[in-house]
């Protein structure tokens, strides 16, 4: 997640403080729900709502796909898994490399029209294709539609990854809280720390000279 304006980070600190309030007073079924709508709140900050509804659809084609996968047996089962895989790695290949279907490109844009975005497509669909390996071979033993959705929206990883299991994330969806752990905790505010200070001291010495950098190539190329 990257916040490209301090509005961004109060909202996702304002969400981070509810939720874990939340998760201490409320049972784990409306955590997940809360999750799910903080999810779609702030991934809508950074890609359109026609993008967010493109992967909720496919999320939840792809999950219950895997569903069925994991009790499905002969043939269907492996002509299944073949099937989806290659319409995954097909929407990869549109969408990271649109001249070879004759687009010049797709314009990160606000614009409703745009169904697919950039932002975090690659990840994405490989997490797909993980929880449909993991299913075929019978190493899901729990679906949660809820759980799948907030595994391929969750917005700490929507942009850039990594790509985590849907087992593993499950594992701590379910998990009741404890008690805070300074291990944890300040690791992580260190990272936040360091984040902030590249972003808001750092970004700014040298945006002027990476913004310019195209403009200077392209005309050191005409010369050449």
């Amino acid at each position: 997640m990257f916040f490209s304006s301090g509005g961004e980070l109060l909202l996702v600190s304002g969400f981070i403080v509810l939720q874990l309030l939340w998760r201490w007073q409320m049972p784990t079924r409306s955590q997940k729900w809360l999750l799910l709508l903080g999810n779609l709140v702030l991934v809508s900050t950074v890609v359109n709502f026609a993008t967010i509804g493109w992967h909720l659809v496919l999320a939840s084609g792809i999950y219950a796909l895997g569903k069925s996968l994991a009790v499905a047996k002969g043939n269907w089962r492996n002509n299944g898994i073949t099937s989806a895989i290659a319409v995954l790695i097909g929407l990869f290949v549109f969408r990271n490399y649109p001249k070879l279907f004759g687009i010049a490109s797709y314009a990160l844009t606000s614009d409703p029209g745009s169904i697919i975005e950039r932002l975090g497509i690659s990840y994405i669909l490989f997490r797909h294709i993980q929880f449909l390996v993991d299913a075929y071979r019978g190493k899901v033993k729990a679906f949660a539609w809820i759980d799948y959705l907030n595994f391929i929206l969750f917005f700490p990883t929507f942009i850039a990854g990594p790509i985590d299991t849907y087992t593993n994330f499950k594992r701590w969806a379910d998990r009741a809280h404890g008690r805070l752990k300074s291990a944890l905790i300040l690791p992580g505010v260190g990272c936040i720390f360091i984040g902030l200070l590249k972003k808001y001291a750092l970004v700014p010495l040298i945006y002027d000279y990476a913004v310019s950098y195209a403009p200077f190539a392209e005309s050191m190329g005409d010369r050449s």
